[in-house]
């Protein structure tokens, strides 16, 4: 009986606990999605053959280390690099902000980006803000954060 008691326990307790989801990134860290909440979270989608991504990556790592702003950067290769590939290439682009190696699209719910550099805006409740198509600037991002 004790054995009988202790499985049903067991099944409820583990029928009530959902796991959250999460991502890995290329430094080997794991998060889970509401690591986020309460920060504007900003998904960037980028490659290397993409002169516009580029061209943005300074404006990504300046709205990522300023605290004040209290938003992260989350960096998505769009042509799935991983492992020292994709290390070196965060080195040569000068990425300073992390770079996920699994895909935030099904996290939240957008669609998948049909040109690069491509932009999702996440609030601070977790909610889809926006998706911006094209390079962007710090202002830009801002006042799509407003």
């Amino acid at each position: 009986m004790k054995k009988a008691v202790l499985a049903v326990l067991l099944a409820v307790g583990a029928a009530g606990c959902e796991a959250q989801p999460s991502l890995r990134f290329a430094d080997g860290s794991v998060q889970t999605a509401d690591a986020w909440l309460g920060r504007w979270l900003v998904i960037n989608y980028w490659a290397e053959w993409c002169a516009p991504c580029w061209a943005e990556i300074e404006e990504l790592n300046a709205l990522n280390e300023d605290e004040a702003l209290s938003a992260a950067v989350i960096g998505v290769n769009f042509d799935g690099i991983e492992g020292e590939d994709l290390r070196r290439l965060i080195t040569k682009m000068d990425i300073r902000f992390p770079v996920a190696l699994d895909d935030p699209r099904p996290i939240w719910g957008y669609d998948r980006s049909q040109v690069l550099p491509m932009t999702v805006i996440i609030g601070p409740g977790g909610n889809l803000r926006g998706q911006l198509p094209g390079p962007q600037t710090l202002e830009s991002l801002l006042a799509a954060m407003r």
